[in-house]
């Protein structure tokens, strides 16, 4: 069976962040949401994956390679895009990932999502043991949020699709079964089906892209089957969804517990990295990760779901909680941020606020008591006054440092 892994999305609703970094290398609980799958997939036994990605996404490959530090062999699809207008659609992009590399099984996953719990070796075996033509994982969950903007799956006693409804309003859902993206489409629909499809889509002038409407078109045409999950799932597409499934992430780091520099408190499951220095009467409530050569001093709360990648700082009497703080930022004294992405770089000055989802863009500059409120975007290299108060958002011409936009990259 061969895995692939959908990388192709622009990301545009985790701008100014993924004009950076694409999403699908977003950090989640201290390493990418992408490898966490590749992880996933080895313990599967699957050795050889891979990546459908688009042509701004290079540095995807720059990261992992040919794969061999990862334990497997990765492959590259570039998709031939150049915005989310052009894009080929993820049934497109599967379609022109199997012409190349040849019909068969393949393990589908949605490289932005978050899985844990799903073992995968068991779902391939459900799936000949169905003699399935689709067999989707299954996640149950009773949250709204989750249910309005996801595909609901009906199945019977045998766990046969028999409806698949494409995000319900949460009154109307034919069940409490969503379907993650992670699938397997065997070789049987791959070879006669799909192309098939999207052969109609294209006539009816129509881009093939929810996966949901092949599953909607196939239920009771073709065997498909589901095979149920306990555990964790979640994406990383949108300020919020980033932000929690980091939350639940976290809760999966190893227990851990100790001490480092004289008077901190440190709770469970902490990761702290090599010349990190914490000042006094500093608390760190875990679950939180402090990378290599992070500085955070004197009266600071860090935590609880808090990520500092290397060579942050943290300034006195400042509380930081459920964020993520990409490198070299530094964050004054006196400063609250909860909820909230840093990137790189940034300069958050004295007494400043930060407010739920707010995103801060690379090398950005927030003056002393700036507030920044919920759900504001700050494009790279904005610059804030003193006292500065921001609801909205505030972009900048990025063709100016498009360039080393490209060359910098959180990891190093």
């Amino acid at each position: 069976m061969k895995a692939l892994l959908l990388a192709g999305g622009y990301g545009i609703r985790l701008y100014p962040i993924t004009l950076r970094t694409p999403k699908v290398l977003l950090p989640v609980a201290g390493k990418p949401v992408i490898q966490h799958q590749i992880e996933m997939l080895k313990a599967a036994g699957i050795g050889k994956v891979i990546i459908s990605l688009n042509k701004n996404q290079k540095r995807i490959e720059e990261y992992f390679g040919e794969g061999s530090r990862f334990g497997v062999k990765i492959d590259y699809y570039y998709e031939h895009s150049t915005g989310d207008e052009d894009k080929p659609g993820a049934i497109g992009a599967i379609h022109q990932v199997t012409t190349q590399f040849g019909v068969g099984d393949y393990l589908i996953l949605g490289s932005d999502n978050f899985i844990h719990g799903l073992d995968l070796r068991k779902m391939m075996e459900f799936h000949e043991e169905k003699k399935a033509h689709i067999t989707l994982s299954l996640y149950q969950t009773d949250n709204r949020y989750i249910i309005e903007r996801n595909g609901m799956v009906g199945i019977d006693s045998n766990g046969k699709v028999k409806e698949f409804q494409e995000k319900p309003r949460i009154e109307y859902a034919i069940s409490n079964l969503v379907s993650p993206a992670a699938y397997i489409w065997g070789r049987q629909f791959v070879e006669e089906h799909l192309p098939k499809y999207v052969e109609e889509r294209k006539k009816m002038k129509q881009k093939p892209d929810m996966i949901g409407h092949v599953y909607q078109y196939y239920a009771n045409k073709i065997p498909i089957y589901g095979f149920k999950y306990e555990g964790v799932w979640g994406d990383v597409g949108t300020p919020e969804t980033y932000i929690e499934i980091n939350r639940l992430a976290f809760n999966l780091i190893p227990p851990s517990s100790g001490k480092a520099g004289k008077g901190v408190v440190i709770g469970k499951q902490v990761q702290i990295g090599k010349n990190v220095e914490i000042g006094k009467r500093t608390v760190i409530r875990g679950p939180v990760i402090i990378e290599d050569k992070c500085k955070i001093a004197e009266d600071s709360v860090i935590g609880p779901y808090v990520y500092l990648i290397h060579d942050s700082q943290i300034g006195s009497k400042s509380f930081i909680s459920s964020s993520v703080v990409f490198e070299r930022s530094r964050i004054g004294d006196g400063v609250h941020a909860e909820n909230c992405i840093i990137d790189g770089e940034a300069v958050i000055e004295d007494d400043s606020r930060i407010e739920g989802y707010a995103m801060i863009g690379y090398q950005t500059k927030a003056g002393k008591g700036s507030r920044i409120l919920g759900n504001s975007k700050l494009w790279p290299r904005v610059e804030l006054k003193n006292e500065a108060v921001i609801e909205g958002e505030i972009q900048t011409p990025i063709e100016y440092f498009s360039q080393e936009l490209e060359s910098s990259c959180f990891w190093k």
